[in-house]
């Protein structure tokens, strides 16, 4: 839930709108998973990939200097929204660096380098 509200959907990121937490339930509409997706017409699976690798490059380059990875990565990771957009269902999996954090301008250990 913590991903889900730092990089909220409707900023751009490809995770679906955070309603709240009660456990572990999750409430989303009209989606469906990827895998339901894999004897797609060629015209929509290369859509749907077109789009998976806009997610990953948003994850690796973004204004917010964050680099966003998955640790796994399965069948049920995406999902499709009802008006074909593909999202990232289990965040779960997202681990975050961040890239400022440590760099000589952050630190202002500028031209300085110190072997830790």
């Amino acid at each position: 839930p913590i991903l889900l509200q730092i990089f909220p959907g409707a900023e751009g990121w490809p995770l679906p709108k955070y309603l709240g937490s009660c456990g572990r339930f999750a409430v989303s509409t009209s989606t469906s998973p990827l895998r339901d997706f894999y004897g797609a017409a060629p015209e929509q699976a290369a859509d749907l990939a077109f789009q998976l690798l806009a997610v990953l490059e948003s994850l690796r380059s973004n204004d917010l200097n964050y680099f966003l990875y998955f640790t796994h990565v399965d069948a049920g990771t995406f999902g499709i929204f009802n008006n074909g957009h593909l999202f990232i269902r289990d965040a779960s999996a997202l681990g975050v660096i961040d890239k400022q954090e440590g760099s000589p301008a952050a630190t202002g250990a500028v031209g300085e380098s110190r072997d830790i």
